[in-house]
């Protein structure tokens, strides 16, 4: 097992909905991401080059979001396997995708999970996926 290197809660509006009405506005979402990467010749020679920089996750996510309007959080999960897994040194990744306060519940978020390694990705075999929903109801 490879080490991994992550960001949590980083937010990101994106413009997503299956309906047109819920596309109106950009809705922020809620992004966890991890790689798993090559890193041992950066440890053995403390080059920061041969890392996977985490500012990265928050590239390329901002740059997604910017793409285009999406229907499913699942579309967002593709683009992002897609452009990771053109950093040769990452060989697995991992991505939550949570919506705040899905379709006016409060307070709660829904989202998705998906884990994929490069050779699933390139091969198109199923992914890990969990859907999960969380709710913190206060009486």
């Amino acid at each position: 097992m490879q080490p991994k290197i992550f960001i949590h809660d980083l937010h990101i509006p994106f413009t997503i909905g299956v309906s047109p009405v819920e596309r109106l506005q950009k809705r922020l979402l809620r992004l966890n991401a991890s790689v798993e990467y090559d890193w041992q010749f950066a440890g053995q020679n403390d080059d920061f080059s041969e890392t996977f920089d985490y500012s990265l996750f928050e590239n390329i996510l901002t740059r997604i979001a910017q793409e285009r309007e999406f229907l499913l959080l699942e579309a967002i999960a593709i683009r992002y396997f897609e452009e990771i897994f053109q950093i040769e040194k990452v060989c697995a990744a991992k991505l939550c995708i949570e919506k705040v306060n899905p379709a006016g519940m409060t307070p709660c978020t829904a989202g998705i999970e998906i884990s994929c390694s490069r050779e699933n990705f390139k091969t198109g075999e199923s992914v890990n996926t969990n859907r999960s929903k969380s709710i913190d109801i206060k009486k």
